[in-house]
């Protein structure tokens, strides 16, 4: 009998699982840059859909690797304080960018998950 128990116990702790459906991705959308003389140019993103995440950041990386991610240089979006779905954001980039072509792209975080838009390019 103690081990028709045991088997049982062991049995529904197998059997259990993760119940936390699984989450769409964020959806966020790449703008053109464009330059403010004498301000720095100005990047832009838009959140389409945050797929069951609470995105808690959003700004523009870029660099000269064709794949820019939040390790490259990145510009948050300060403040960043979305209120309605599609939010559209801005950031400035001060001073000049580097010589060559410049690949970008515009990123969103939920914690520890970053989720990107189309890598785009400026000479």
């Amino acid at each position: 009998m103690k081990h028709a128990l045991m088997f049982v116990m062991l049995l529904g702790l197998i059997s259990c699982k993760d119940d936390e459906p699984e989450k769409e991705p964020i959806v966020v959308t790449t703008v053109d840059l464009f330059t403010i003389t004498g301000r720095g140019t100005v990047g832009s993103g838009i959140i389409e859909s945050e797929g069951g995440y609470k995105v808690t950041e959003a700004g523009i990386v870029y660099g000269t690797s064709s794949s820019p991610t939040v390790d490259d240089v990145k510009e948050k979006a300060d403040p960043f304080a979305p209120t309605e779905l599609p939010y559209t954001f801005s950031v400035t980039i001060r001073g000049s960018l580097p010589s060559g072509t410049i690949y970008y792209r515009a990123y969103a975080a939920a914690g520890d998950k970053i989720f990107y838009g189309q890598t785009k390019t400026k000479n």
